[in-house]
């Protein structure tokens, strides 16, 4: 770790003096070996996180470090525009509210508000999570590239409860259902007890921006809830999709679904209560598991 602490000093020397530099001026800075101070210039500049300067010997800020500027440009522009719509929605329901996107593989909580009852799910700003287990994350499953989303279903999938689906034959099925319904509704596939509708957020610039979750216990989450909860998601993505500048194709109703009809398909063929429906008993959730 401390190579990776120093190599983090050397940049914030750049940004820090903004203007290019020297190994001698980050040998007086930084107080390392100028043999190692050499080692992580270059190192830096092989991956244009640093570039050579007009001056001889001296180097500046590269490329590379906007591609970094941009996913945290477009992190905190999803975060605002989601912000009012996260607390109406958390207001409409009272349960737990939280922003995903997609980091590295897997989905990373951005933005979320607690509901405030004493049973309630849980989770922190931050944690990461796998793609293929709850709603949250398995809408986004759904609306990656091809390519991205049969990468991530070829690896061993991990299962958290009796009801993680793990098979990539059938995720595949669920990606075109999500797609086709424009939400995610899971029961206890990340945490016991836990039940989640979540819808797609997009934004003009890139296409899939994020997810938006609604997840909260069983007890309070009764299959009858799932089709007004999935319209109420779907239109408060829609609205942080907007805000983002997103327009819908003329193909793409510009509100959710009004009918009943949005259930999963699993609730209609089960008349609205699948096998392992247990809603009385849910229980408070400590928020370690991954997000349902």
């Amino acid at each position: 770790m401390k190579i990776v602490e120093r190599a983090m000093d050397v940049l914030f020397a750049f940004a820090v003096q903004r203007r290019a530099l020297s190994v001698d001026d980050l040998e007086a800075r930084l107080g390392l070996p100028r043999s190692t101070l050499y080692r992580f210039v270059k190192a830096l500049q092989r991956q244009g996180l640093l570039d050579v300067d007009g001056v001889p010997g001296h180097y500046r800020l590269g490329g590379r470090i906007l591609e970094l500027a941009h996913g945290v440009d477009t992190t905190l522009a999803l975060r605002e525009a989601a912000r009012p719509v996260l607390e109406d929605l958390a207001t409409q329901t009272g349960e737990t509210i939280f922003l995903t996107i997609v980091s590295g593989g897997r989905g990373v909580c951005v933005d979320r508000i607690l509901s405030p009852s004493a049973v309630a799910f849980h989770l922190e700003i931050g944690r990461s999570h796998p793609l293929h287990a709850g709603a949250a994350t398995k809408v986004l499953l759904a609306y990656l590239p091809d390519r991205e989303r049969e990468r991530i279903l070829l690896r061993p999938l991990e299962q958290f409860t009796p009801f993680t689906v793990t098979d990539p034959a059938t995720l595949r099925r669920q990606c075109v259902e999500i797609r086709r319904r424009r939400f995610a509704y899971t029961a206890e596939e990340a945490d016991p007890g836990v039940r989640a509708v979540a819808a797609p957020v997009f934004t003009a610039a890139s296409g899939l921006a994020g997810s938006l979750c609604v997840a909260g216990p069983a007890q309070r989450f009764p299959q009858v809830l799932v089709p007004d909860r999935a319209r109420l998601v779907i239109d408060s993505a829609l609205r942080i999709s907007r805000r983002l500048g997103w327009q819908p194709a003329p193909d793409v109703p510009a509100r959710a679904p009004r009918r009943a009809d949005a259930r999963p398909r699993a609730l209609r063929l089960s008349g609205g209560r699948p096998a392992h429906d247990d809603g009385a008993r849910a229980r408070p959730v400590n928020g370690r598991r991954p997000a349902s």
